[in-house]
């Protein structure tokens, strides 16, 4: 079982809603943290040294966010009872966002669905 490929358009076009996610949450991020520090210290917070300050912290948030939440994983785990095994983690994964990609004799492969990308990884076992 495999997933079609996406037309160009369709890429583009998500990928165009997820950058302009990453801007606005960068932003808001830069925001919040340029405030506070400018509270802190009883001044105006767009200030170009304010403003400096939350865009470095927001990039440094967000660069944790993406190293632990980001990333591929594999799982390998062993089992006794192989098929009640896989109907139960096929429902729990499709559950939780991901879509099945692929199926071969041991190996099946999912990926999260457009939604849970933010904090999905790949997951094959």
């Amino acid at each position: 079982m495999k997933i079609q490929p996406r037309s160009p358009g369709t890429t583009l076009f998500r990928f165009t809603l997820v950058a302009i996610l990453a801007i606005v949450v960068l932003i808001g991020t830069t925001l919040v943290i340029a405030s506070l520090v400018a509270w802190m210290h009883d001044a105006r917070w767009d200030g170009p040294g304010y403003l400096s300050i939350g865009l470095v912290c927001g990039l440094i948030v967000w660069l944790f966010v993406a190293v632990f939440h980001l990333r591929q994983e594999t799982q390998s785990v062993v089992f006794s009872q192989r098929e009640q095994f896989v109907i139960k983690a096929k429902t729990a994964l499709v559950e939780m966002g991901y879509a099945l990609t692929g199926q071969q004799m041991n190996t099946f492969s999912f990926r999260p669905r457009f939604h849970s990308y933010l904090f999905g990884a790949v997951s094959r076992w």
